[in-house]
């Protein structure tokens, strides 16, 4: 445990400005000089949140191919997938192997260790080893597999990525053929949520960002929600919550919480990088007497969290993953590498982009399961891919 988490702050560029000259314009509700809802520029910066909000709110039911194969795919390849071993990966896990068994292909499920920097890096050279016909990573990033993923492209078997931090350059450039829901997702999802807090507090949001920077993707929301706040809401406020791999196990979590909220009682939105890191967080709010002072929101919404939606406790909003979906898109690029096609990465970018709050749980998604992807897309896939 870090007795001294570290936290950071940004207000936007108003409030560098303010700084400069001495005027005082980054607090909370109970600072003099904090931004009111009667703001013109705090109304405009809900307003234009709210307006964006709106594509996010829905389900379009769209997936991100049209194409069919050109015939039914063989089956009998081999796919070695390598993902962190932490509770939040389990959907993905679900949906990489129900899309493998789909058509016919067989899985290797490799768990990492989230503490070791080389996991990923062991974990391509097992898959080279094992004569993979692909490699799927969760969260791979170059700065620490990249020699590893040079060998696999030297030897032929292509690198998919998903939630990470590199683009996809395919045999050409860097070996990775597809970046799903990788850097130009985050720059939408991740700030999609902020939009939620901007327009729910009327453009005067004191946002409590907590994150684990440890996982290279975090780094990159990390710099999307910056970049979004200093643009979209100066009238806001935002700071990060720093933590680590072992304050997860460790479960120190909600006291550093409740510590982030006692050190600055303005915080009004707290907004976790992803479900596993608000485990427990409500509770301790509510032991704290802090409970009624917040809004919550999370990356990667679970069944907890639509739960918590509904019930209007526990839970005020969150971003939908869709990592089951995720990788059955990134299994459609397998299968078309496989029949020769060429696939642009751009294709597979983005995985659904939805945000779910008391409007739509359970009306549009659901309260007592994982949200999996648009409505059908099991049956769209098999249809382009001629199987089931």
């Amino acid at each position: 445990m870090r007795n001294n988490p570290i936290i950071r702050r940004t207000c936007g560029a108003a409030a560098v400005l303010a700084f400069v000259f001495g005027a005082v314009a980054c607090g909370g509700s109970d600072d003099p000089g904090a931004a009111s809802k009667d703001d013109p520029a705090a109304i405009e910066a809900a307003d234009a949140a709210a307006t964006r909000l709106e594509d996010y709110l829905v389900d379009s039911g769209a997936i991100n191919v049209s194409e069919p194969l050109p015939a039914k795919p063989a089956t009998g390849k081999s796919v070695h997938f390598l993902v962190l071993n932490l509770p939040t990966t389990q959907v993905a896990q679900e949906g990489m192997k129900a899309a493998a068994e789909a058509v016919g292909w067989e899985l290797t499920t490799v768990l990492l260790d989230p503490t070791d920097a080389q996991a990923f890096s062991a974990g391509v050279e097992q898959a080279i080893s094992a004569k993979a016909d692909y490699i799927v990573g969760a969260a791979l990033s170059l700065a620490t597999a990249g020699e590893a993923v040079e060998k696999a492209k030297e030897a032929g078997i292509p690198v998919m990525v998903s939630y990470g931090t590199d683009p996809a350059e395919g045999a050409d450039g860097n070996g990775i053929y597809v970046s799903a829901a990788g850097p130009e997702w985050v720059d939408q999802i991740y700030p999609a949520a902020l939009d939620w807090a901007i327009a729910n507090s009327g453009g005067t949001a004191n946002i409590l960002y907590v994150t684990l920077p440890d996982i290279p993707i975090m780094k990159a929301t990390s710099d999307a929600n910056t970049a979004h706040i200093e643009e979209a809401c100066s009238t806001c406020q935002y700071e990060e919550l720093d933590l680590s791999v072992a304050d997860m196990g460790n479960g120190s979590i909600p006291s550093q919480v409740v510590s982030a909220l006692q050190s600055d009682p303005t915080i009004d939105h707290i907004f976790f990088g992803f479900t596993d890191l608000g485990t427990g967080v409500y509770e301790a709010l509510q032991a704290a007497g802090l409970a009624e002072n917040v809004r919550l929101m999370t990356a990667s919404a679970g069944p907890v969290d639509l739960a918590n939606i509904a019930k209007g406790e526990g839970m005020d909003a969150g971003t939908l993953n869709a990592q089951y979906y995720v990788y059955w898109m990134v299994m459609d690029a397998m299968l078309r590498l496989d029949a020769g096609e060429d696939i642009d990465p751009a294709t597979y970018a983005f995985a659904p982009l939805a945000v779910a709050d008391k409007t739509n749980v359970p009306s549009v998604f659901p309260d007592d399961s994982e949200w999996l992807g648009p409505k059908d897309f099991e049956d769209q896939f098999k249809a382009l891919w001629q199987v089931g």
